[in-house]
């Protein structure tokens, strides 16, 4: 029996990116969560450390409105866009 797989989620850790603006402040990411169904992006998650918490925050991207997103962000979707 064979299968395809056909969806994949990636977490990538990030350093040495600007900052995401999100709720009024800036906030540094740590890491990049990427989910594709073959070539499409399905969702994208920026993972950040809040401030006063420590505690870890998941702030998701609309994936409709890619022309919205940081130009970074963009360049990794699309580095790791193909499974080869």
């Amino acid at each position: 029996m064979s299968a395809e797989i056909t969806a994949r989620t990636l977490e990538l850790s990030v350093s040495d990116v600007p900052p995401i603006k999100y709720d009024f402040a800036h906030c540094d990411v740590v890491g990049l969560r990427i989910s594709y169904h073959r070539e499409e992006v399905t969702s994208v998650t920026a993972l950040t450390i809040d401030p006063e918490s420590k505690q870890l925050v998941s702030i998701a991207y609309r994936v409709g409105l890619q022309e919205f997103w940081e130009p970074w962000i963009r360049e990794l979707v699309e580095k790791h866009r193909t499974t080869n």
